[in-house]
């Protein structure tokens, strides 16, 4: 590999130019986010503030040692769920199987 001599002042002129580069792009970020916090929050963002008023104020109302009540658990198992214990492994009477995992009898 042929190494050639870079003088040091063109090293030292490349490293200003990057970090001038990376000035820029610290600012303009720091603008972007400044702009967007005076906008105020998105829609989804203010749903999300009501959603987390409502539950502080019902978990004040609530007395004490009761939980507030949240969603109702899904009762009826999601149609891509397999049904019963999941066995992985190979058929134990193949040539070089092994033993299903899962519960043993």
């Amino acid at each position: 590999m042929l190494m050639t001599h870079i003088p040091m002042d063109h090293l030292v002129a490349l490293a200003e130019q990057r970090q001038a580069r990376l000035r820029e792009e610290a600012d303009r970020y720091r603008t972007e986010r400044l702009v967007r916090a005076a906008a105020g929050p998105s829609p989804v963002g203010r749903l999300w503030l009501r959603l987390r008023a409502r539950l502080t104020a019902a978990r004040r109302q609530a007395p004490r040692g009761t939980a507030v009540a949240g969603p109702a658990p899904h009762r009826a198992p999601h149609p891509a769920a397999p049904r019963g214990p999941v066995r992985t492994g190979r058929d134990p009477a193949a040539p070089g199987g092994r033993v299903p995992a899962g519960p043993r009898a």
